[in-house]
């Protein structure tokens, strides 16, 4: 298969170059990860100008700063990874293979062979090194992007590793847009494959990872809801139940002398537009102050409840309101009621004859 290598140069340079613009403008200022990799791309395209330039700039240039700036491509995309899987690489460790290719290329820049061999064992590594991280995150990485350079970087093993046999076989060929064969033409065009494959996993793996955190917020923020309307109830629990306590009788339980003026002014406002009558029974315990001081404040406290129990027992209506009104007096509010009814309700309180 042959193909017009000039014509393939410019595709992998115009592809490469659109792709590394597109991702640096989705990347800015929302992926580090990204912005990484968009340089990557940066790189590859610069070393496919200089091989397409490759008879106007010579040799040099092509062969050392171009396998260069590919080490430099994988570097890139090894430290565009590591950042989206949020974990540390060390720099040494991740550029080592630059400045071997660098001197390899310049060292044996005479023998094409030997040079080819050391630089795409470089670049293997590299790629391997890459495909090992994927692999070893890939439960942890959502969605389907990964699996997208995976191929991508398995694609470019298989490719490098071909050319390196061609190389030990003494059958390599140069990488330039003057020279036509199978080698070259099948590196090229699995170029232009990868850098889709690439490129595509790359956006494909960050919005899957937005998407995958907007989820999680999601679910956080529902959990946060569904707690916040916990705390809600449990608040206006304790509201109504303060409420209750700011309007009841600490001791015996009966509505307060609060709640007692509060009904007071409400059924006195109804009992005068309504001209129905309202009966008031105030009710105080004979004798208290000696009870108490002779049996003791807790015996008094005893009394006040056992009379309280009985004035509540007595109400006959839901309507009625006993309430204790300071001290050893009680009252209740009873609507609805003329005097022969209040006197029949005084008179039928269980507690009239005393407590003791």
């Amino acid at each position: 298969m042959s193909l017009s290598m000039p014509t393939l140069m410019v595709a992998i340079v115009l592809t490469s170059t659109v792709l590394a613009l597109s991702i640096a403008a989705v990347a800015f200022r929302r992926s580090r990860a990204l912005w990484i990799w968009a340089w990557a791309l940066t790189a590859h395209t610069l070393a496919f100008i200089l091989t397409a330039l490759r008879a106007q700039v010579g040799d040099f240039w092509t062969i050392t700063l171009g396998n260069t700036l590919l080490a430099a491509t994988f570097t890139l995309f090894a430290a565009g990874l590591f950042e989206f899987q949020q974990r540390r690489l060390p720099r040494w460790l991740t550029w080592a293979p630059v400045p071997v290719v660098v001197i390899g290329s310049t060292y044996w820049l005479d023998n094409s062979a030997a040079r080819s061999v050391l630089s795409s064992m470089v670049f293997i590594s590299q790629c391997l090194f890459i495909l090992v991280a994927l692999i070893g995150q890939h439960q942890k990485t959502a969605g389907r992007g990964q699996y997208l350079l995976m191929v991508g970087f398995f694609l470019l093993v298989i490719v490098i590793g071909y050319r390196v046999v061609e190389a030990i076989g003494g059958r390599i060929e140069v990488l330039s847009s003057q020279v036509t064969g199978p080698i070259q033409t099948v590196t090229l065009l699995a170029s232009i494959v990868t850098l889709m494959l690439l490129a595509s996993g790359m956006t494909l793996m960050n919005q899957e990872r937005a998407e995958h955190e907007l989820a999680q917020n999601r679910e956080v923020l529902k959990q946060q809801n569904l707690a916040l309307q916990d705390n809600f109830a449990e608040l206006e629990a304790a509201n109504q139940k303060l409420a209750e306590l700011s309007i009841t009788d600490g001791l015996t339980g009966l509505a307060n002398r609060r709640r007692f003026d509060e009904v007071l002014a409400a059924e006195s406002a109804r009992a005068q537009r309504t001209g129905q009558p309202l009966a008031i029974l105030m009710i105080d315990i004979d004798w208290f102050k000696k009870y108490n001081d002779d049996y003791g404040h807790q015996a008094g406290d005893v009394c006040l409840t056992r009379v309280a129990s009985v004035l509540r027992s007595s109400a006959r209506r839901p309507s009625d309101l006993v309430a204790r009104y300071g001290g050893e007096e009680f009252t209740v509010i009873t609507a609805d009621t003329d005097v022969d009814k209040a006197e029949v309700c005084r008179c039928a309180l269980p507690c009239r004859g005393g407590v003791g």
